[in-house]
């Protein structure tokens, strides 16, 4: 006797158990009423995005949308929001978080919405529970908070604020529902405004780490070079031990001091380079709005910096070359 479960070849949805016809939604249930469990497909977010309160808005008209397609026997969603004090606002309904004060000057590091069903699917007697969690973070925000922190916890802020800007989970029995909560979502995420990082400054950031030694090199090569070229024009036929060890300890003054200085703009540079963000924020209160000015005003600073230390690298070298020629060491 046949024990085993076979798919039916002409139809996906319907498996074989033993020689009966069982529709896949109805063993999906009885599964997870045996076992208690349920399977989980999530999403993390890159993408440095723009999110205003209307498009908040907009995701839970979207998900509820999507339900009326399902028999829902009941649902809630939740609203958190995490502000960079360290303080929370939960909103038990999605009616409730549209009371939220804009006016608060705190801004907004993360914001979590969690919407919980039970749909009763065809073929099915029990309502099954459906959990979807969307969390959404700010790159201002944490951004923000950093600059409250000294040595490594900063460090950490920064580097969390840069890698994922948000992540998306689905809690599910039933794939196919599952998979339409989280094309309805990413459908949505798609449609929000998102900011890139210029592909040169990509490509400045994958090799950042090398432009203190590439600083340094280039200053004693050019300065070597410079000296090297010039030789003839002071070192006579006859030199004096004298006139070789005073020229000697300049020139090696002269590319020591002129190499600790490129380095120095090297780090800068890298830093520089490292700091640099495209903006990505929740703007729901104020404190968010000025948060948001504020990062805009200190990527326009790292630009600077990237701009100085590249221009001071290059005044050294020239610097160098007239000292030399005002010591009378180049003609």
């Amino acid at each position: 006797m046949n024990t085993g479960i076979t798919t039916q070849s002409n139809n996906n949805e319907n498996v074989n158990i033993g020689n009966n016809l069982v529709s896949m939604k109805l063993v999906q249930s009885i599964y997870n009423e045996i076992t208690g469990k349920t399977e989980t497909i999530s999403k993390r977010l890159k993408r440095a995005h723009e999110i205003w309160v209307a498009d908040i808005t907009q995701l839970d008209i979207k998900i509820n949308q999507l339900c009326e397609q399902y028999n829902i026997v009941s649902k809630n969603c939740s609203v958190v929001i995490y502000h960079i004090d360290d303080c929370k606002e939960q909103f038990s309904s999605f009616e409730r978080f549209n009371f939220y004060d804009s006016s608060s000057m705190s801004p907004c590091e993360n914001i979590r919405l969690e919407y919980n069903f039970l749909i009763l699917l065809p073929n099915t007697k029990q309502p099954q529970n459906y959990s979807i969690k969307i969390h959404l973070s700010s790159r201002v925000g944490i951004n923000k908070k950093s600059q409250s922190e000294h040595g490594t916890p900063r460090r950490f802020f920064r580097v969390m604020s840069s890698s994922v800007t948000g992540h998306i989970e689905v809690e599910y029995i039933d794939y196919t529902v599952a998979r339409n909560f989280m094309v309805t979502i990413q459908d949505w995420y798609s449609s929000i405004s998102k900011n890139k990082t210029p592909k040169f400054f990509t490509f400045l950031q994958d090799y950042s780490e090398h432009f203190p030694f590439i600083f340094q090199l280039t200053t004693i090569i050019t300065l070597m070079w410079s000296f090297h070229i010039k030789a003839e024009s002071f070192i006579s036929a006859a030199p004096s031990l004298n006139s070789l060890f005073s020229g000697a300890i300049t020139a090696f003054g002269t590319i020591y001091l002129s190499a600790l200085f490129a380095l120095r703009m090297g780090y800068i540079f890298e830093e520089a380079i490292d700091s640099y963000q495209p903006i990505s924020f929740i703007n729901i209160n104020r404190g968010d709005a000025v948060a948001i000015r504020e990062f805009q005003s200190s990527n326009k600073k790292y630009l600077l910096k990237l701009f100085f230390s590249l221009a001071g690298a290059v005044f050294i070298n020239v610097l160098s070359s007239y000292i030399t020629i005002l010591m009378g060491i180049l003609p």
